[in-house]
């Protein structure tokens, strides 16, 4: 694991949450059981997050693992284009996050025009959904499911509808 690393450990019962050290090495203690520990970093830093991994741990046993980050640069990928919409049909900008079910996440902002794209993982399925907020509005859109296993990828479309009937507090 890299320094400065974000690293989850969930079992059944709850998350633990620990950030690596300068080293990029972290420790749990934890009950014997089945477990699955990912590690993330903003992709702005050039890297492209580790797999989830399951392990198994057993009284009295010290287990390690290694979680590698791949630069974005080395690593194969594949680019997810699109557009966000409103429910009437209107281009939009919104806050847009995709999550694998490989332990990958990577997050963008479509521009004015709606358009946007993600650098994503091939042989994977990932899950793609946004939302926006206009004039005190929130609006989100339902998950899309896409399967990365070609080089080339339809463009999606993702429409934000308004949640609810209430506005949002005012910023302060």
């Amino acid at each position: 694991i890299v320094a400065a690393a974000e690293v989850v450990l969930e079992s059944d019962y709850s998350p633990e949450f620990r950030k690596s050290d300068k080293n990029g090495v972290v420790s749990f203690l934890v009950q014997p059981g089945l477990y699955r520990i990912r590690a993330y970093r903003s992709r702005a830093r050039g890297y492209i997050n580790p797999e989830e991994r399951v392990i198994k741990a057993v009284s009295g046993q010290d287990i390690q693992i290694s979680l590698v980050f791949r630069k974005q640069s080395a690593a194969t990928a594949v680019t997810l284009s699109g557009t966000s919409r409103l429910e009437d049909g209107t281009a939009t900008e919104a806050f847009l996050w995709a999550w694998s079910e490989k332990g990958g996440s990577v997050q963008t902002t479509a521009q004015e025009s709606g358009t946007f794209e993600f650098l994503i993982t091939p042989n994977d399925r990932w899950h793609i959904a946004g939302a926006y907020e206009r004039d005190s509005i929130p609006y989100r859109s339902s998950e899309v499911t896409i399967e990365t296993t070609g080089a080339q990828l339809a463009p999606i479309e993702l429409v934000l509808e308004r949640v609810g009937k209430k506005l949002l507090p005012r910023k302060v």
